[in-house]
């Protein structure tokens, strides 16, 4: 009678252990893939400024999506000349190179997200996991495989085949002012380019630069600078010295003060000031607006240097390029941006009023409107401005303008934000003020 409860006894423990011991159904685990972070695409990469001896900063967009905030973005470089990498948190990145001038670069950028962020806390699986019982999220990005945005960039230098200073000292044989016209050729007197007044017989001095450029560029432009190369000051209070475009019916061996190309110091779209202090180096000036205008027409580009205020002692002089080769003055410029693209907006005046009078807000294109216009979508995300929707720059040209003027129910000083989009977004800080 025992054996048989015995052999039930030890019927039921291993019927218990086998129970225990036996393995889950395959899709009694959940676990998670939580260490894998993929690219999200930037937008609007573009370059917003080139410098000598060859440096570009980028900048680009991002709008995080959903709660996910991005903790680094990715940069890369390629090109022929090399590749570079870097990791930032900035929207921007400064490349100080030195790039090549004519080599196209390729400028790509991603943001990376932190994946962690998001878990759910389950445990990681083990090799022999079932697929069935993993859990995995990932962002994956609708441009390219690994997420890159990319643009191209390529850098030009044009140096000046033209650059002669004037001055307006009287010829002392006749009656004042009968101007000596003296034709300075080529000259290198502290550098043989200069800008300034003095109270004594060399008065008035203006120096005039002239580019010319061999063929315009199939892109549109994404930036460019004029440089001299500042050798002295002849004051150790500030000079400032004022660019602007001015005519091409100037030649370096005949232009002197009677004949020399009109211009009005004052209204000089750039400046830049000069001290002793400031020592012997490149200085930049900044007309993007004029050296598009000119590099898509007829490829001249001059220029007039002069001090803003002509009846205050001091000069500036500059390297002439028969001073010195490599020193003589320059237009380096980045082309690759898309055409037709917004490349400037600007508004005059710079501060609204709110209920007063419209300014003239004005866009110009890295390149001349195709047939039929450049159409441009304007947008205002504070919505403390008043301005159309759409604005058009008409086939062939390469700006176009519009009114802008403040919202009438603003009470206190604040700032509108104009945006203008058309395959680049470009934007504007208007300060409005009571």
């Amino acid at each position: 009678m025992r054996r048989p409860r015995r052999l039930y006894w030890l019927l039921g423990l291993f019927l218990v252990l086998g129970a225990l011991l036996a393995p889950r159904p395959s899709r009694a685990y959940l676990y998670e893939v939580a260490n894998r972070i993929d690219p999200i695409p930037v937008t609007n990469l573009l370059v917003a400024d080139a410098f000598r001896p060859g440096g570009v900063r980028i900048e680009w967009d991002y709008t995080p999506m959903g709660a996910y905030s991005p903790i680094e973005y990715d940069v890369e470089r390629l090109g022929s000349t090399g590749n570079q990498s870097w990791v930032t948190t900035n929207k921007y990145l400064v490349d100080n190179g030195p790039l090549t001038v004519g080599v196209t670069y390729t400028y790509r950028v991603r943001v990376r997200f932190d994946a962690n962020g998001a878990s759910m806390g389950l445990p990681a699986p083990p090799p022999n996991a079932n697929p069935a019982d993993i859990y995995s999220y990932s962002w994956f990005s609708p441009v390219g495989e690994e997420g890159w945005y990319s643009i191209q960039v390529v850098l030009q230098e044009q140096t000046a085949g033209d650059n002669q200073a004037v001055d307006s000292r009287w010829d002392l044989r006749y009656g004042n002012p009968t101007y000596l016209d003296f034709l300075f050729q080529n000259r290198t007197w502290k550098g043989g380019l200069w800008a300034g007044y003095a109270a004594d017989g060399s008065r008035v001095g203006r120096s005039f630069l002239k580019f010319s450029f061999p063929s315009s560029p199939s892109t549109g432009l994404w930036y460019g600078s004029t440089y001299a190369y500042h050798t002295a000051s002849a004051t150790s209070a500030a000079v400032t010295v004022g660019a602007q475009k001015v005519a091409d019916t100037w030649l370096q061996g005949t232009v002197k003060w009677t004949n020399a190309p009109a211009l009005t110091p004052l209204l000089a779209p750039s400046v830049v000031v000069l001290t002793n202090q400031a020592g012997a180096g490149w200085i930049r000036w900044v007309l993007l607006e004029d050296l598009v205008t000119e590099l898509y027409g007829d490829r001249v580009f001059s220029l007039g240097l002069a001090t803003l205020n002509e009846a205050t002692v001091g000069w500036g002089y500059f390297a002439k390029k028969e001073y010195d080769a490599t020193r003589g003055p320059r237009v380096l410029y980045a082309v690759g941006a898309p055409l037709a693209a917004p490349l400037r907006l600007s508004c005059s005046p710079g501060t609204l009023t709110p209920g007063g009078g419209a300014a003239t807000a004005k866009v110009v294109l890295t390149s001349p409107a195709p047939t039929g216009g450049a159409l441009l979508t304007l947008s205002n995300p504070d919505g403390n401005l008043v301005a159309p929707s759409t604005v058009t720059v008409p086939a062939g040209t390469l700006s176009t303008t519009f009114s802008v003027s403040a919202q009438s129910g603003i009470t206190q000083n604040t700032t509108g934000t104009l945006v203008v989009t058309g395959g680049l977004t470009r934007r504007l800080a208007i300060p409005i003020e009571l």
